[in-house]
């Protein structure tokens, strides 16, 4: 007789599944493989290397504070609602937990990122600073701090180009020497065709 999941060992799957072993949480929760991958599959939990990093970088440009649009990124990333919803939670964990150990922004650091993050990349800025690359990229999204790119013409002849090959959103940006968010967001907003970065299998993505 199949035995029913209770509330705890959902939230224990929902809390592991992503970077547990399978068959070690089947261990812990004495159950088979085969169920706990059931489960997963009906709760839309996906394991880590199952999103590239193109994907985690869609939903944060696009989707990280607007739930409005998990419909939208589910059928651009080819996913379900849940699995996006659920991607972007641990997202959303990851991001709130490395503002809560970090010691809060002061004045002085505040106009250092202001007078400095159009000229310093964030790894300098980070290292000036002595914090993590990604608490200077979330500090400079908070204060609205954004360098503004603009692709010029020839740029854009290269990324069409370098796209149609068959390269990905990182070598674009390596060979077009712009920052890889903005060639990511690039390609999106100009349905130009690039090579999509992920654990099992690489393909030409299309925009229709």
């Amino acid at each position: 007789m199949r035995k029913e999941w209770t509330d705890e060992e959902v939230r224990f799957l929902r809390n592991n599944y992503e970077y547990v072993d399978t068959g070690r949480i089947a261990i812990f929760l004495n159950r088979t493989s085969i169920s706990v991958k059931s489960k997963s599959i009906r709760l839309g939990l996906s394991k880590n290397c199952d999103w590239s990093e193109d994907d985690d970088i869609y939903l944060e440009y696009f989707v990280f504070k607007n739930d409005t649009n998990i419909d939208e990124a589910a059928a651009f990333l080819n996913r379900t609602h849940n699995a996006v919803r659920t991607r972007l939670v641990n997202l959303r964990k990851k991001d709130a937990s490395v503002a809560y150990i970090r010691k809060s922004w002061t004045v002085k650091e505040d106009d250092f990122l202001k007078n400095n993050y159009k000229v310093m990349s964030d790894a300098m800025l980070a290292e000036r600073l002595r914090r993590t690359k990604r608490a200077v990229t979330g500090r400079k999204r908070t204060l609205g701090l954004k360098k503004i790119y603009k692709i010029t013409t020839s740029q854009d002849k290269k990324i069409r180009s370098l796209g149609s090959a068959g390269h990905t959103i990182t070598e674009i940006a390596e060979q077009v020497q712009v920052p890889r968010r903005i060639i990511y967001s690039y390609v999106h907003n100009h349905n130009i065709d690039f090579k999509r970065e992920t654990c099992n299998k690489n393909h030409i993505w299309r925009r229709h």
